[in-house]
Order: structure tokens, then sequence, then C-alpha cells
């Protein structure tokens, strides 16, 4: 998600983005090998990008999950 701040004349005046990264999740250890593995659930991760920062800088995953579900009901699809 891309947020675009503006002033009272519509001269931008910087950007927010919200980024999310899914990584394949770790395969649990073989228990018993005649049975194939369950997939691992992959690993959500999520990143702040900004004119300050340049680079995408990781959100801490406690305050990531508290903002999705933000976004989601304030800008739903």
């Amino acid at each position: 998600m891309k947020l675009t701040y503006r002033d009272g004349r519509g001269q931008v005046l910087g950007t927010f983005q919200v980024l999310k990264q899914e990584k394949p999740g770790e395969p649990p250890p073989v228990v018993d090998p005649t049975k194939p593995p369950e997939p691992p659930a992959p690993t959500v991760e999520y990143y702040v990008l900004t004119e300050r920062t340049r680079v995408p800088a990781p959100v801490p995953k406690v305050a990531a999950e508290r903002i999705v579900p933000d976004i989601t009901t304030i800008f739903p699809n």
C-alpha cells in the first residue's frame, strides 16, 4: 500500500509505503519417513519505505500485526 501526503494546494509532501514479503516457512523435522511432510506455512515480513528511509526498513512483527488489520479496514478493496 502506498500513501501520498499532499498540502492544501495539491503539492506532494511525501509518500509512505507498507510492503509485504512472504518467504517459505521452515520445513518441520521428519518424524515418519513413510509420510510426506506437511508443507510449512509461509513467513510474512513487513517493511516501510519513505523518502527518508530510501530503502525498505523492517517493521517489528508486533507493530505489523497491529497495522495490517487497520489498513484493510480503512482501505477496503
